[in-house]
């Protein structure tokens, strides 16, 4: 078989359609020894059972697009510009850059002192001129209804005017 019929074959294809979801390699975790959390490329929270992995999963998005997500970042940057584990800790520090400045954003499971005290932080540890970082929370509510009601009240999650 010559160069230019090896051309004209058609390229074979798989029938599965391309996934919506990021490739599992790309998602950051985070652990406080009672539970994980991936973290999306976006800087979304897309898995988190609480307080503990068997516990039912607060955001559940990893596996379902409905079944709950958290993020705090710049609105409508989806791509940040760094992403990295701060040196010798399993804190994750992401990095955006929008039109107005930059923001940065650590993300860390905490132990707390007592059981059931153990709780995700996820901060701006340093804004400069950014006016559209928003923090958007969309828990599944099967799994702690109560702690799912807490954490929209205390979401913004609608876009800027």
């Amino acid at each position: 078989m010559n160069a230019s019929t090896k051309r004209s074959q058609p390229h074979k294809q798989s029938a599965a359609a391309p996934s919506p979801f990021p490739p599992i390699a790309d998602y950051a975790f985070l652990s406080d020894c009672h539970t994980g959390a991936l973290v999306a490329p976006d800087g979304s929270i897309d898995w988190l059972c609480v307080p503990r992995f068997d516990e039912p999963s607060v955001f559940g998005s990893l596996l379902d697009r409905a079944a709950g997500t958290f993020r705090f970042g710049p609105y409508g940057i989806n791509h940040p510009t760094t992403r990295i584990y701060e040196s010798g800790t399993n804190v994750l520090e992401t990095t955006w850059r929008t039109p107005s400045g930059w923001i940065v954003v650590r993300d860390a499971l905490t132990m707390g002192p007592r059981d059931h005290e153990d709780e995700h932080t996820d901060a701006p540890s340093s804004v400069e001129g950014v006016d559209d970082a928003r923090r958007e929370a969309d828990p599944t509510d099967t799994a702690h209804p109560t702690g799912v009601e807490e954490a929209r009240e205390n979401a913004e999650v609608d876009p800027p005017a």
